[in-house]
């Protein structure tokens, strides 16, 4: 991945990340993801 251009990304972001609600939510689904791919 290109590091830089992701840093970037989630300073320009950084006020939509910061509520603990949004991160959590982010978190679970992106574990739900993962488990489905690798149920697949």
């Amino acid at each position: 991945m290109r590091k830089n251009s992701t840093d970037r990304y989630f300073s320009q972001k950084k006020e939509s990340y910061e509520n603990p609600m949004i991160v959590f939510l982010l978190t679970v689904l992106f574990k739900s993801y993962i488990m489905i791919s690798y149920h697949n």
